[in-house]
């Protein structure tokens, strides 16, 4: 129940404010109200859902916070893909030239979905390797609180088609070992989408 729920809200199935009633949550996914009541208190925890008064609600969201958000994402991110090209192995390379070509492919087929999809893999693949459990799951989280803004502000992912070389240059710095390179690439191939999104806040 706990992933139904957080994936409502990740894609504003819910909307920011929204009141959650545990009764109608658990008419609606078929289930007791324990179950409910737990993934809503983990939920609290991760900050998708606050407490008001005797009230659950899906925590608000302004164009400052996603804005904010978006500077820590990349910070974790980049202090993960550090770690990740001390530590990747020659298994998890392939892994992510696998990842690279099955992008590539998404675009001769134009299918921007399933770029998405396979993009998100890529840098998840990535960071895999940082070596660090807690890390990877604040990504996760962090992640999935980017996701939510898009979603809720309606922004557009790309300002163009999507740039593979620049995943190719993270992934070759990773496969040298070359820490301030998988930085640098991740860095870049991050703030020009980040910028993007900022700039379609503020022309809203």
């Amino acid at each position: 129940m706990y992933k139904e729920i957080r994936t409502a809200i990740v894609n504003a199935n819910f909307a920011p404010g929204e009141r959650l009633v545990i009764t109608y949550l658990a008419k609606d996914l078929a289930v007791s109200e324990s179950p409910i009541r737990e993934a809503l208190k983990r939920l609290v925890s991760e900050n998708f859902v606050v407490e008001q008064g005797i009230g659950l609600y899906v925590a608000s969201v302004s164009k400052e916070q996603f804005i904010e958000m978006l500077d820590v994402r990349l910070q974790l991110e980049l202090i993960a893909i550090r770690r990740s090209a001390k530590y990747i192995t020659a298994e998890g390379i392939q892994g992510l030239r696998q990842d690279i070509n099955k992008m590539e492919e998404a675009l001769r087929k134009k299918s921007l979905m399933e770029y998405y999809a396979l993009h998100k893999k890529f840098h998840d693949d990535c960071f895999s390797f940082c070596n660090v459990p807690y890390l990877i799951r604040a990504l996760t989280d962090a992640a999935d609180h980017n996701a939510r803004g898009i979603n809720v502000f309606k922004l557009r992912i790309w300002r163009e088609k999507p740039d593979i070389n620049q995943h190719k240059k993270i992934l070759n710095a990773l496969e040298l070992h070359n820490e301030n390179e998988a930085v640098q690439g991740l860095e870049l191939n991050r703030k020009k989408t980040f910028n993007f999104y900022v700039e379609q806040l503020i022309g809203n």
